[in-house]
């Protein structure tokens, strides 16, 4: 991918922080969020140093890989527990 910004969501929480870790082979993304707000929309964004290229989306909570988001609204679907 030929971008260095990336949107992650639905983001259904306020105050809203996304960081990234960057590495030659994956983007290593953390969402930290306050109080859940039920409403999912949006998308939390953060531009990256370099762009995403071959490099593997990866949440920093879990280790898995982020899948793309199936609606298209985000780039990727990062998920949050209530």
């Amino acid at each position: 991918m030929e971008d260095r910004r990336v949107a992650v969501g639905p983001v259904c929480h306020e105050h809203v922080v996304l960081t990234a870790e960057e590495s030659a082979g994956a983007v290593m993304l953390r969402l930290e969020v306050a109080e859940y707000l039920g409403d999912c929309l949006g998308c939390a964004g953060i531009e990256l140093a370099a762009n995403v290229g071959d490099r593997v989306i990866v949440d920093a909570t879990t280790g898995e890989p982020v899948p793309l988001d199936p609606t298209g609204e985000c780039d990727w679907a990062l998920d949050l527990e209530d």
